[in-house]
């Protein structure tokens, strides 16, 4: 019987060891966007790296939200469009995956509890190389306040002329 608990412990000792040899991707200032009382989503942002030539983020969950999804703005015609990209969004070694407000995010729908500015949320980010192997990555974002520093913004790159909107106000989502 010790014999088999240790065969047994020896192959999920491997197996986690195969599963860190493939989680491959870095995150970097991961952070949530803090809501008031009664908000049903906010956005997730942080900057992500691989070492693999292609690589593609294709999902996304939280305890915190019921539904989590991998969402695009763009601006067209004066009009700020937000869409899931149900395929996932694809980056490379030389071109990290940049979540910001304004362009590519996680968006966090149908909160289950109000983000407190300095908590940390848990976001689970599964991965999908050129191969099809699949690697998830548990990141832990800090909850910040809409604020300059939290958005990254610069006197001459941000949101300037947006209005600070948040989802469902003033965009149009498809």
């Amino acid at each position: 019987m010790k014999k088999i608990i240790q065969s047994v412990s020896l192959c999920l000792s491997m197996i986690a060891i195969s599963d860190v040899a493939l989680a491959q991707e870095t995150v970097t200032n991961a952070w949530v966007r803090a809501t008031v009382a009664g908000q049903k989503a906010t956005g997730m942002f942080a900057t992500i790296s691989t070492t693999h030539d292609v690589m593609r983020l294709v999902k996304v969950s939280s305890d915190i939200a019921a539904v989590a999804q991998i969402h695009e703005m763009t601006m067209s015609d004066g009009v700020m469009r937000m869409r899931e990209m149900t395929d996932g969004v694809t980056f490379d070694k030389s071109s990290p995956l940049e979540l910001k407000p304004g362009g590519y995010h996680v968006m966090l729908l149908d909160l289950k509890r109000t983000p407190i500015v300095g908590e940390v949320v848990t976001v689970m980010l599964s991965f999908e190389s050129a191969t099809g192997q699949r690697s998830d990555l548990v990141v832990d974002a800090e909850v910040r306040s809409v604020s300059s520093k939290a958005m990254g913004r610069t006197k001459d790159h941000g949101m300037t002329g947006h209005g600070g909107m948040t989802h469902g106000e003033g965009m149009k989502h498809n």
